[in-house]
């Protein structure tokens, strides 16, 4: 007979430091990376919401085309 008592932290991140984040490119060209923060997300809509917020938050950028004249 053996007795085993096995604790696990409370939060347990499924998201790891600098391994989950994804790339943008614009005209095939690399333009931005976003990752996303360590921490757990519930479910995969929670991370969905955190990868919009990241991007809109990053988003605010102004470019210059060249005119047609």
């Amino acid at each position: 007979m053996g007795l085993t008592e096995i604790s696990f932290p409370s939060d347990i991140e499924n998201v790891s430091d600098g391994h989950c984040y994804y790339t943008i490119h614009v005209q095939d060209r690399f333009f931005r990376k976003i990752m996303l923060d360590a921490k757990h997300y519930a479910t995969i809509r929670d991370l969905v919401r955190e990868m919009n917020a990241k991007w809109i938050c990053l988003s605010s950028f102004s470019y210059q085309t060249a005119k047609s004249e």
